[in-house]
């Protein structure tokens, strides 16, 4: 299930940070060379948490119209407050204790990983770090 990268004419118009981000986008998951079956059930566990809180904001931004930034604050806000539904909070939690944090993942995070779910669906959102390489 490989991502193809983005063609030049496909990405003509757009700053060079953006493409970058693009290229960095379809090419920095595990699903060029591992199926879902294949991951461990710790790297599945935050996908599917993950997803959760993506689908909620998905579903903020189709609910009140608002645009994608507006909703992962409203998103954020309602984590905080606790007005949010069990099971988001429940994932928001879930995730913050994975990275030893405590507090619900940030604005720039959630953002990305809407990014990485609309482009490449649930393989987006796995965890694209294998370790230290080295160096020859």
């Amino acid at each position: 299930m490989s991502t193809p990268l983005p063609s030049t004419a496909e990405l003509s118009g757009l700053p060079n940070v953006a493409k970058q981000h693009l290229r960095t986008l379809a090419t920095s998951t595990h699903a060029p060379e591992l199926t879902w079956n294949q991951l461990k059930k710790p790297m599945q566990d935050r996908a599917m948490y993950r997803k959760m809180l993506v689908c909620r904001i998905e579903d903020l931004t189709e609910a009140t119209r608002l645009s994608l930034y507006k909703s992962i604050e409203l998103l954020l806000a309602g984590i905080k407050n606790g007005t949010e539904a069990v099971d988001i909070c429940k994932a928001a939690d879930q995730l913050s204790q994975a990275a030893a944090r405590k507090k619900a993942p940030n604005r720039a995070r959630l953002y990305d990983w809407v990014n990485r779910y609309r482009s490449m669906g649930i393989m987006g959102l796995v965890d694209a770090y294998k370790g230290r390489q080295r160096e020859f």
